[in-house]
C-alpha cells in the first residue's frame, strides 16, 4: 500500500488529461457496426483493441496505430455464429447485447460478466420470447423474438443499458425500453443517448414515463472525430486549480459527457472561462493564502444535485467545505449502494481533517470548514483518493493518505499531473501501473 504526503501548495499550469474511455468505446463500437470512420485520441486501454478485434469478426477492416482507429465498416454486419470475447468485459457487454437485440451472433464465448448481469439475462430473454442457454464460458441465444419491450432496472439494468441501446437500432423491429429512476439517472445511459443522437439514430425519450423507443432497421453513419478528453478525470484537476491556484485544461466546452454540466454554476459565477475555440477552460486564481489571511470562499449555490454525475460527489463535498455559505447536496435518491458507501466513507475521512458534514436520508449538509492535517485512507476508492489529495492542497498541515495507489481506477497519472502543477507530494512507494486500472462505467 502506497502512502503519499500532501502539503499545502500553490498550483499553476496546464496538465495533460486522458481521453474518455467510456466515450471511446461507444465511438469505436458504432464505427464497427456501421459505416466505419476514423477515430483519433483513443486511450491506451485494452478495451479498445478488444472491441476492434470484434469489429473485424463482424466484417470491418480495421487499422489501429498511435491511438487512431481507422475503420472501414461492413456494408451489412455479418457476425459469425459465435464470437469469442477473450474475457474482456466491454466486449462481453456489447456482443451479448447484440445477440439479444439482433439474434446474431447465436453464441458468445469466453465472456466476462458480473454475477448480477448474468442473473438478469435469463428473465430478460424469456420476456422477449428468446431461448437462452448459459454455461460457465458460453451464452447461446435463439429466437425469433416475439416481444421487443425491455425493462432496465437497478444496477443490472444500468450495466446492460449501453450495449442494448447501441444494438437496438440494428434490430428488425422498434424496441421500447422502460427505465427506472436509477437507470435513467446513470451517466453511462446519458452518454450513450448523446452518441445515438450525434449519429442521427432515431429514438423517442419520454422523461416522465421513463420510456425510450428506438426505431429498428437503422444504420450508423460514418464517424470521423477525436475522442474528447475525460471530463470525469478533468473535473478533479479543475477542482485542484479552483482550490489552490490557476491554470487551464484541454476540455471541450460543448461536450457529450454529462459531467460537463456540473461546472455550469461555477462558470456562471465567473470562475471558469473558455478560449475562443471552446476547447480549453481556464480557472481564475484562488491561490492558497496563509491561515491568518484566510482563503477566498467559493460562490456555490445553496443546493447541489449530483445524481447525474455520482463519480463527482466526493469532489462536491470538498468544494462545499470551501463555500461562502452552507451547501446542501440533495436529493440522494437514486444513488447506487456503492456511491452511498463512498459518500459515508469520504465524509468520515474529511471529518478527520476538520470538515463539518452531516448525512441524513434525504441530504448531505456541508458547512464552510477550515481543514487541518491528519492521516486518512482512500478505502481503495479512486474518487476518495483524489478528493483527499486535493484536501491536502488546502489543509493547514500535511495530509498523509494511505492507499494512494487507488487513483489508478480513474486517472492513472493523477499524482504526476498534480506534481507538474506544483503540488508538494511525496510518495512512499511506486505509483500504479496501467494494468491496475478498473473503471466502473456505471458511475
Amino acid at each position: 500500500m502506497a502512502q503519499c504526503i500532501i502539503k499545502q501548495s500553490r498550483l499553476s499550469g496546464t496538465p495533460a488529461l486522458p481521453p474518455s474511455l467510456s466515450l471511446a468505446k461507444r465511438m469505436v463500437w458504432a464505427a464497427c457496426l456501421g459505416e466505419g470512420g476514423v477515430i483519433g485520441n483513443c486511450p491506451n486501454h485494452p478495451d479498445i483493441p478488444a472491441l476492434l478485434r470484434i469489429g473485424q469478426s463482424l466484417g470491418a477492416d480495421v487499422a489501429y496505430e498511435n491511438g487512431t482507429a481507422d475503420i472501414f465498416g461492413p456494408e451489412t454486419p455479418m457476425p459469425p455464429d459465435e464470437i469469442d470475447c477473450e474475457s474482456n468485459s466491454s466486449a462481453s457487454r456489447f456482443v451479448t447485447s447484440l445477440a439479444l437485440m439482433c439474434e446474431l451472433p447465436h453464441a458468445v464465448s469466453n465472456y466476462s460478466l458480473p454475477v448480477h448481469a448474468l442473473e438478469w439475462l435469463e428473465p430478460a430473454s424469456q420476456s422477449m420470447g428468446l431461448r437462452l442457454v448459459k454455461t460457465a464460458d458460453r451464452i447461446s441465444v435463439s429466437g425469433p423474438a416475439t416481444n421487443y419491450a425491455v425493462e432496465l432496472e437497478g444496477s443490472a439494468g444500468a450495466f446492460w443499458a449501453p450495449g442494448l441501446l447501441m444494438a437496438a437500432p440494428m434490430s428488425s423491429a422498434d424496441t421500447m425500453f422502460t427505465l427506472d429512476d436509477f437507470t435513467a439517472w446513470q451517466p453511462s445511459v446519458a452518454l450513450t443517448l448523446s452518441i445515438l443522437s450525434g449519429l442521427d439514430i432515431n429514438f423517442a425519450l419520454e422523461d416522465e414515463a421513463r420510456t425510450l423507443v428506438i426505431a429498428g432497421g437503422q444504420r450508423y453513419i460514418g464517424l470521423n472525430a477525436d475522442v474528447e478528453n475525460d471530463w470525469r478525470a478533468g473535473s478533479y484537476l479543475l477542482g485542484a486549480l479552483l482550490l489552490a491556484g490557476r491554470g487551464s485544461l484541454r476540455l471541450p466546452r460543448t461536450s457529450l459527457q454529462p459531467e460537463r454540466a456540473f461546472w455550469a454554476n461555477l462558470e456562471a459565477a465567473g470562475l471558469l472561462s473558455w478560449n475562443d475555440a471552446g476547447d480549453e477552460v481556464s480557472v481564475r486564481s484562488r491561490a492558497v493564502q496563509s491561515a491568518q489571511q484566510g482563503r477566498p470562499a467559493l460562490p456555490l449555490p445553496d443546493t447541489l444535485d449530483g445524481r447525474a454525475y455520482p463519480s463527482l460527489m466526493p469532489l462536491m463535498l470538498l468544494l462545499a467545505t470551501q463555500s461562502e455559505t452552507p451547501v446542501k447536496i440533495s436529493p440522494l435518491y437514486p444513488l447506487s449502494p456503492r456511491t452511498q458507501i463512498r459518500l459515508t466513507f469520504i465524509t468520515d475521512q474529511l471529518a478527520r481533517l476538520g470538515a463539518d458534514i452531516q448525512i441524513t436520508k434525504e441530504a448531505i449538509e456541508v458547512k464552510p470548514s477550515k481543514l487541518h492535517g491528519g492521516e486518512v485512507d482512500s478505502g481503495d476508492d479512486s474518487r476518495v483518493a483524489m478528493t483527499l489529495g486535493l484536501a491536502g492542497l488546502i489543509s493547514n498541515g500535511e495530509v498523509r493518505l494511505n492507499g494512494a495507489e487507488a487513483v489508478s481506477g480513474a486517472f492513472l497519472d493523477f499524482w504526476s499531473e498534480l506534481r507538474k502543477l506544483g503540488a508538494d507530494i511525496k510518495m512512499s512507494a511506486n505509483e500504479p501501473a496501467l494494468e491496475n486500472i478498473k473503471l466502473d462505467e456505471s458511475e
